[in-house]
């Protein structure tokens, strides 16, 4: 049996379907490239928003709670109802809103609202608050707030922010001291009323504002890196990761570091 022959170069109904089939898989190939590779593309964006929004936020936050000192601090959460709408953003009612307050060294207050379900954050002066409202990227979320003053002596703010295309987690992680009077090199010191952390737990300080060469480990002048931290730390020593870049951390030298 013989399959008929369709031009003059003896191509096959056969040969003419796999050549059919042959151009459909390249093309589904390279369409399936294309869509990848617009997805990355889509993701970095995504990914550079999101990291720009954290940054500048705990940057503003920083630059208050930390350069200029925490005296004390009170954490409350607020469901909002309509008698309270037009003080927090018009959020929906039945929304908690979880509020900071924070008095500071020079006497000023500042003031922390995270909006969880309202995808916003406040912050700044009470009665002139910035609000810092999500980028707009689909599906990002607030979904972990975690805001706690432990034992009147540390303050901490967790604010995650979560997306479905986005494996890096991003979140404005802040860990501030309260009531900060220690001033000499390598030797903080932190308060709780009248008591007082003994020198021998002494602390280094680490911060995305810091500087390697003409800080010196201190909270108001911080280290840049981890390593210039290790390097100064003494026996004993709490360095402090007060940058959001890494997962925020304590690391106590018990012995000699070499």
């Amino acid at each position: 049996m013989f399959m008929k022959r369709l031009n003059n170069k003896g191509i096959t109904t056969i040969e003419l379907l796999l050549c059919f089939i042959l151009v459909m898989v390249m093309a589904m190939s390279m369409y399936g490239s294309i869509s990848s590779f617009n997805k990355k593309a889509v993701v970095e964006q995504y990914k550079q928003k999101v990291y720009t929004y954290k940054e500048i936020l705990t940057k503003d936050i920083q630059s208050d709670l930390i350069r200029i000192g925490v005296v004390a601090a009170t954490k409350t959460d607020v469901v909002v109802d309509n008698s309270n709408r037009d003080t927090y953003a018009n959020a929906p009612v039945g929304n908690v809103v979880q509020v900071l307050s924070c008095q500071l060294k020079d006497g000023s207050i500042r003031e922390l609202k995270v909006y969880k379900d309202y995808a916003l954050v406040e912050y700044g002066v009470p009665g002139s608050l910035t609000q810092y409202p999500l980028p707009e990227v689909k599906d990002l979320v607030i979904n972990n707030v975690k805001i706690a003053v432990e034992s009147d002596s540390v303050l901490s703010i967790y604010i995650g922010l979560y997306h479905p295309e986005v494996p890096t987690k991003y979140a404005i992680d802040i860990l501030c001291p309260i009531n900060y009077i220690g001033d000499k090199i390598g030797s903080p010191i932190f308060t709780k009323g009248i008591e007082e952390y003994p020198d021998y737990m002494s602390s280094t300080y680490v911060a995305s504002f810091g500087n390697d060469t003409t800080g010196n480990g201190t909270l108001s002048n911080p280290f840049e890196t981890i390593g210039k931290a290790y390097e100064q730390a003494g026996s004993n020593d709490t360095i402090y990761i007060m940058t959001d870049i890494v997962q925020k951390t304590t690391s106590t030298f018990n012995g000699n570091k070499n």
